[in-house]
């Protein structure tokens, strides 16, 4: 709930949405260390640093150009190599302390001094680029391989043997001849572009504010901890479909004080041509562990992967899943990797909560292929009532009736013939 205090509030605003960055590192970072979601944390943590008011990057920026020293550089501006150079110092120069001298038929091809220092003080070579960094934004130890010996020789010894000749290498890397362009000023801005951009702004607002609402009723909908009078009971078709076509629901479960309580993982038990044990989905022997000590590693796409294929509304892409094991060998280039026999089976377990024990996990076969001699050995006891074997699947119909995409029972824009299904009574679409 602070954040968006933070983040809205007009007073001390600056100071306030410094805070609410901070706070949403710590967030992050957090979530980061306990659950893996890809770059998910990172790409919000950055995303995030528009908070930040510019005042406080105008502040570092002086800061840090107070511990630098201007310096100049002097360049052949007749030979392309040397132009080629000084673009690439210009890169690294973000604060600006960089100042370019044009010295035709200059003999050393590029020479660094300080400032208020003659032309003849000029440093060439490592010696040259090692006063450079002295002005250039990247810290220090970017630039290690022009400190460490062995290392800076190698760079100085490549660097004045391409400067000796610098024609050469320029004709060789294609940059002998540089084309040389007039500077280019744009043009004043007409009234009319004036009045587009003015009214791109507010349109661009207003697309954010109405986002903004469609986001605020999904998170009071979904959110179960929302007492239910504040629970929207109706919305228009088009508000929906604007959170369901792109995905924007905001269920958020993952936090107190509803956090998942189960978990579930997905095991093949496939026999290769050779006669060996392997789950295609890892490339490695078949475990029914299900809390390994290493985890699993995967990413966020093949955890939402393996928690949903077991759901019997995606049973209609279990042929294409058998598609894909069975042509792991192609994937390989092994021909002894060919699958001759699988079985693929999603594993359950209830997390308990902290202190209670833990039950042992249950597993269910979603599709098969073939005999599969000497199984893996299961090794918690069975369900006393073992679930029974997944039909067949003929392709291009799903077994069963599909589950609702999401838990919106009242919106008309779930309802067979609604506009999110191409058809009367047709499956909605898997995500």
């Amino acid at each position: 709930y602070a954040l968006p205090a933070l983040i809205l509030t007009p007073l001390f605003f600056r100071r306030a949405r410094l805070l609410a960055w901070a706070l949403i590192l710590a967030l992050h970072l957090g979530i980061d260390s306990m659950v893996q979601l890809g770059p998910f944390s990172w790409a919000m943590m950055v995303m995030m640093s528009i908070f930040v008011h510019a005042d406080y990057w105008t502040s570092l920026a002086a800061r840090q150009r107070k511990k630098r020293n201007p310096r100049r550089v002097l360049l052949d501006s007749d030979n392309g190599l040397a132009l080629s150079l000084g673009r690439l110092i210009k890169r690294f120069d973000g604060q600006g302390l960089v100042t370019f001298v044009r010295s035709p038929g200059y003999a050393q091809g590029f020479g660094v001094l300080e400032e208020e220092r003659s032309d003849s003080a000029a440093q060439s070579g490592v010696a040259g680029l090692r006063s450079l960094t002295h002005a250039l934004s990247a810290p220090r130890f970017v630039w290690f391989c022009l400190y460490v010996p062995g290392l800076s020789h190698l760079v100085d010894s490549w660097l004045s043997r391409a400067m000796t000749n610098r024609e050469a290498v320029a004709k060789r890397l294609g940059v002998a001849s540089l084309p040389t362009l007039p500077d280019e000023i744009a043009p004043p801005e007409s009234a009319a572009r004036r009045a587009v951009q003015r009214t791109g702004f507010w349109l661009t607002q207003l697309v954010v504010a109405y986002l903004m609402v469609a986001a605020v009723s999904q998170v009071l909908i979904e959110n179960r901890a929302i007492p239910d009078q504040f629970k929207p009971k109706h919305r228009p078709e088009w508000l929906e479909a604007t959170i369901i076509y792109p995905r924007m629901f905001q269920g958020w479960s993952m936090f107190a004080p509803q956090p998942p309580n189960d978990d579930g993982v997905i095991v093949v038990d496939a026999i290769t041509q050779d006669g060996r044990h392997i789950d295609p989905l890892t490339g490695k022997a078949p475990s029914f562990e299900m809390n390994p000590e290493t985890g699993y590693h995967l990413n966020q796409i093949w955890c939402d992967w393996m928690r949903r294929m077991s759901e019997g509304r995606f049973r209609a892409y279990l042929p294409g899943v058998k598609d894909y094991l069975l042509k792991y060998h192609e994937r390989t280039g092994n021909p002894n990797d060919r699958i001759v026999a699988f079985e693929m089976w999603s594993l359950h377990e209830r997390v308990p909560p902290p202190g209670a024990p833990r039950q042992p996990p249950t597993r269910n076969r979603l599709v098969s292929h073939g005999v599969l001699k000497d199984p893996l050995a299961w090794p918690w006891p069975e369900q006393t009532r073992t679930p029974p074997k997944a039909p067949p699947i003929k392709r291009g119909r799903a077994m069963d009736k599909p589950a609702p995409m999401r838990p919106l029972p009242s919106s008309p824009a779930l309802r067979p013939g609604g506009p999110l299904f191409s058809k009367p009574n047709g499956p909605p679409k898997a995500p």
